[in-house]
């Protein structure tokens, strides 16, 4: 009887135990079905639905370090619109313009933007009156090197004369090895023009020729102009960065800087970061990790705020209604724009850009995201510990890589220098994997700016991307427009060698022509008869076949066609700028390669809006030639189709490029690349 109540109990205790375990399956079952309906639902959501969730937005707070911001935005592609967009800030502002800028040319553009300032300062420039403006310039200390003034005797030393104190150099190696001792690192390659706090152009733009102009010397390079609370917070960071570099220049600091890297990061990154984040727990690690003592940049830079602070709401009351509207428009009187109406829509306003470019400002969702080697380190830690290690990372990086991860459609992105570190690479494949369409515009060999070994260090990175499905195109650059004029210019000299040669068989009319070609250099009349009647007698009697040539070259130089400066598509791609889905947009200074995320430091926005998505891909679409492809180019006489700005590269047409040796030099210039 005992033996049988045991049995049966132990099948009760098995019979007990299978409906745990069916129901501990069936629960398992239940909540990864949940979980699997759950991301089904997430999946379907567009990248703009889902930015806009409660999860995106704080997930993104944490990224960038910075708070979402309504503003007005308004797109600056191409030199013209952004040096208009800068002379009307600098004819507006009221009390301050705050310039961060790595290259400042003493050319023609620089001499235009110095003239501008200064006229500014004494009260002179357009639709102001004399008052105490602040003008204050921060540097890189190789930007006199850089631009070709190394004795400061062209440009740097009167800027510095023009601004209220000497302008900031960054990274001085006088002062640097007070908290660091590679001098290749920290560089500023951020680029800002602000005005009042209220509206600042950021972008790829530093001042000069190359940037602002157009013509066989322009480049193609893109900028953003914001208005509203982000001025502000830009604003915020310039103020700070300021006193930390003043305070960098005093020997003192050497005994009292934070050596540790967990404290120097702390320090710097908090310091730095948006003041409306301070208390988020997300940065709690950022107070228990930072040094105790208060250092004296942080005194001064609250101080200097709260001035700013008190002066701009001391104004409130009887400051004018200035709309972001009326920011944008010509800084020349209505007078001036009637005169010039004809010479600017010829020769000032790009042709080569998609016509819906011409864009007036918007609403928009905006981030400024700062990168700076100095605080651009996060404590990891692992499951299960308290501790954890500072491993470097790079805002704009991360917040790619987030957008990226929730694209669903398409990535756009003008990378200037293809020297890439291996995350960003990933990021880009992985988004490609996923069937998300990337697509990158970089320079090709002939477009490069730079030395031809970061486009060797390029290729490896070309063929690893293209084989997991992103699309390459190479910018041309101006060779294809230069290659239209040179081919005109030979046929011209073919065909006066002919005319010379046959000079005396010439009608009269036609022989006096080409006498008062050959001598229209000389102005005065006397001197230019004299030499027609010289070159007669030389024609008379026969040329050689050494002044034929001479002569023809001439006739050829006078006669060629010359492509007005509206229609150069720009030389280099210069432009930092990538959109998603055509939603998400980032338009700033960061090259978004090695150097950019390991050296520099860096700024770029991150816009959510549709409209300005929609300009960048049309710019993009008009590149491939996809927008607007039937355009002719006006040379002289002439009219050509327009040749091809891009080149799509894939391994199979471009063979030649994906050699074994080109795939070494490739290798062994990648483990230079962060210096490139």
């Amino acid at each position: 009887m005992y033996d049988l109540i045991i049995i049966k109990n132990k099948k009760n205790i098995s019979k007990n135990i299978f409906i745990i375990i069916l129901s501990f399956i069936l629960c398992c079952q239940f909540v990864l079905a949940s979980q699997s309906k759950k991301k089904e639902k997430e999946d379907t959501r567009s990248l703009l639905e889902y930015l806009n969730t409660k999860k995106a937005r704080a997930d993104l707070d944490e990224i960038t370090a910075c708070k979402e911001t309504e503003d007005q935005v308004k797109l600056l592609h191409r030199g013209p619109k952004a040096l208009n967009e800068r002379l009307e800030l600098i004819a507006k502002a009221k009390k301050r313009l705050y310039l961060t800028v790595p290259y400042w040319f003493p050319d023609e553009q620089g001499e235009l933007m110095y003239d501008a300032l200064s006229n500014k300062k004494l009260g002179i420039a357009p639709i102001s009156k004399k008052n105490n403006m602040s003008l204050q310039l921060m540097l890189d200390w190789t930007s006199p090197l850089s631009v070709g003034d190394t004795f400061g005797k062209k440009i740097t030393k009167r800027l510095d004369r023009l601004f209220d104190e000497p302008s900031v150099k960054w990274n001085s190696p006088a002062w640097f090895e007070n908290w660091s001792f590679n001098f290749l690192k920290n560089h500023i390659h951020e680029k800002i023009f602000l005005a009042d706090g209220k509206h600042v152009i950021v972008g790829g733009q530093n001042i000069g020729d190359e940037y602002q102009a157009v013509g066989p010397k322009g480049w193609h390079d893109t900028d953003v102009l914001i208005s509203g609370p982000a001025a502000k917070k830009v604003e915020n960071f310039y103020v700070k960065k300021t006193e930390m570099g003043n305070w960098f220049k005093s020997f003192k600091s050497f005994f009292s800087a934070p050596w540790k890297k967990a404290k120097s990061a702390c320090l710097f990154q908090g310091y730095l970061m948006d003041d409306a984040l301070a208390d988020d727990p997300a940065f709690s690690y950022l107070k228990e990790n930072r040094p105790k003592r208060v250092y004296p940049f942080e005194l001064s830079a609250k101080e200097k705020l709260k001035k700013l602070e008190d002066d701009d709401s001391s104004d409130k009351k009887n400051e004018k209604d200035t709309s972001v509207a009326k920011i944008g428009s010509d800084v020349f009187s209505d007078k001036d724009k009637d005169k010039d109406k004809d010479k600017d829509k010829d020769s000032v306003v790009p042709k080569l850009v998609p016509a819906s470019d011409n864009m007036d400002s918007l609403n928009a969702k905006v981030r400024i995201i700062f990168d700076d080697p100095l605080s651009n380190y996060k404590l990891v830690k692992k499951k299960g510990s308290e501790k954890g290690k500072w491993k470097d990372y790079t805002k704009t990086l991360e917040t790619i890589k987030y957008l990226l991860k929730h694209a669903k459609k398409s990535a756009r992105i003008f990378i200037p220098y293809m020297s890439l570190t291996s995350e960003m690479k990933n990021a880009l494949m992985d988004a490609a994997k996923r069937k998300v369409k990337v697509e990158i515009i970089t320079n090709s060999y002939n477009s490069l700016d730079v030395g031809k070994p970061i486009y060797n260090a390029a290729l490896g990175h070309y063929r690893d991307l293209l084989k997991s499905g992103v699309i390459i195109y190479e910018w041309q650059g101006n060779k294809p427009f230069e290659d239209i004029i040179e081919k005109d210019r030979e046929e011209q000299e073919k065909k006066y060698t002919d005319k010379l040669q046959a000079f005396s068989k010439l009608k009269e009319e036609e022989k006096d022509k080409i006498l008062n070609d050959l001598s229209k250099d000389e102005k005065d009349k006397k001197k230019r008869d004299k030499q027609k009647e010289k070159l007669k007698k030389e024609f008379i009697f026969g040329l050689s076949n050494k002044k034929v040539k001479k002569y023809a070259e001439m006739l050829s130089q006078i006669y060629k066609c010359n492509i007005p400066d509206s229609y150069w598509p720009g030389a280099t791609v210069h432009s930092k700028t990538l959109v998603i889905d055509d939603v998400a947009s980032m338009i700033g200074s960061s090259n978004l390669n090695t150097r950019s995320e390991k050296m520099n430091s860096e700024l770029m926005s991150l816009v959510i809006d549709e409209n300005l998505g929609k300009k960048i891909s049309d710019i993009f679409d008009y590149d491939l030639g996809l927008k607007d492809s039937d355009e002719k180019i006006v040379c002289g006489k002439k009219i050509f189709d327009r040749p091809a700005l891009t080149q799509k590269i894939t391994l199979e047409k471009n063979k030649d490029l994906f050699t074994k040796w080109n795939m070494f030099k490739s290798k062994f210039f990648q483990l230079f690349q962060s210096f490139m």
